[in-house]
């Protein structure tokens, strides 16, 4: 009788201890998952951004001039982009993490406050640079919050991943 009690009562407390952690997992998945869609439109606005700020580059430095249509098209492309970037810049650490959070604003601010270049060409190369600085640390970041998901030890440990893996 004595057995069965206590078998009962380990049963109860290991079950309640599985589902409490089956759900933390789910719901650290599930914020992670998020998470990961949020970087993944930011960094395709940015990818966007970048691929027609350096489309206007190129054309600019062999002084070709687009289509007044491409040229609507790229500053269209760029406004949508840019309103991606602002509204995950916006929303902040409710829909990204406060690391990416800081790579946005930074990116705004370095947008918004430097000062007017003399030339097409200049505006255009360091809104590039801009760009592409904020898509590489933005990956950066995304990478090292992936690879500390808690409870990570349910997948494969990192001494068991080869290294070039993901």
């Amino acid at each position: 009788m004595e057995g069965t009690v206590s078998g009962i009562v380990a049963g109860t407390v290991t079950g309640i201890f599985s589902s409490w952690l089956a759900n933390r997992w789910f719901r650290s998945q599930r914020r992670w998952e998020r998470k990961e869609e949020a970087y993944r439109e930011v960094l395709e606005a940015l990818h966007k951004m970048s691929a027609g700020n350096d489309e206007e580059l190129t054309a600019e430095m062999q002084r070709r001039d687009l289509p007044e249509a491409r040229l609507g098209d790229l500053t269209r492309q760029w406004q949508e982009g840019k309103s991606v970037v602002y509204k995950y810049a916006d929303l902040g650490s409710v829909a990204i993490s406060p690391c990416v959070e800081k790579i946005l604003e930074r990116f705004r601010s370095r947008l918004e406050n430097s000062p007017r270049p003399d030339s097409l060409f200049e505006e255009l190369d360091r809104s590039g640079h801009e760009v592409r600085v904020a898509l590489n640390a933005i990956k950066a970041a995304a990478l090292a919050e992936r690879r500390h998901l808690p409870l990570s030890w349910l997948h494969i440990p990192g001494w068991l991943r080869h290294k070039n893996s993901n």
